[in-house]
């Protein structure tokens, strides 16, 4: 079940006569137009929540490689990265709903042995990440791409997110559950 929740704040303003609430002078600054009467509120906040089932899941497959050049972490990354695709697109996976979302490559350092602190640090190597984002409107589908994906050579799962397509309507229902619990809060 996904869970939406909205905080409403509600301000109640009390209703007072400007006219018997006199303006106040800037202090220290001689001939500033005056502040006017502050007006007196009340806020209170409310919570909603509606429970929904998810319509779409996202899931994150990510390969991790390190190789002595930059070159080669990129290219066995570039390489399980594309077998991962290929597994995904063979479960009948549409490619506009495939993409890679983070790609980084970063030195390797050496540790400093004991007696060394003051040297450079010395690149060892390099470490590359891949992650692909999978898209899906089958749930039924997310066991089969994580299974596919992790045969495929992923070796990091970034997490499976699920969500709504279109959630307006569970926000208004949401929201109108905390505009009334605000407003029983303020009538207390």
């Amino acid at each position: 079940m996904k869970r939406l929740a909205t905080v409403a704040l509600v301000s109640l303003l009390a209703a007072f006569s400007v006219h018997a609430q006199e303006e106040r002078p800037v202090p220290g600054v001689p001939g500033a137009p005056p502040f006017p009467p502050p007006v007196p509120a009340l806020t209170v906040s409310g919570d909603g929540e509606a429970r929904v089932a998810p319509d779409e899941a996202t899931i994150r497959l990510g390969v991790l490689a390190q190789a002595p050049t930059a070159r080669a972490a990129q290219e066995q990354v570039n390489r399980t990265a594309n077998a991962i695709l290929e597994a995904v697109r063979k479960l009948g996976v549409a490619a506009d709903q495939i993409q890679t979302q983070d790609l980084n490559l970063n030195p390797v350092y050496a540790q400093n042995q004991q007696g060394q602190e003051g040297t450079e640090p010395r690149i060892v190597g390099y470490q590359a990440n891949n992650v692909v984002a999978v898209r899906l409107e089958k749930l039924d589908l997310a066991g089969p791409v994580i299974d596919a994906g992790l045969a495929a050579g992923a070796n990091r799962l970034d997490g499976v997110l699920f969500g709504l397509r279109n959630d307006r309507e569970a926000r208004g229902k949401a929201l109108a559950a905390a505009v009334s619990s605000a407003q029983a809060k303020a009538m207390r």
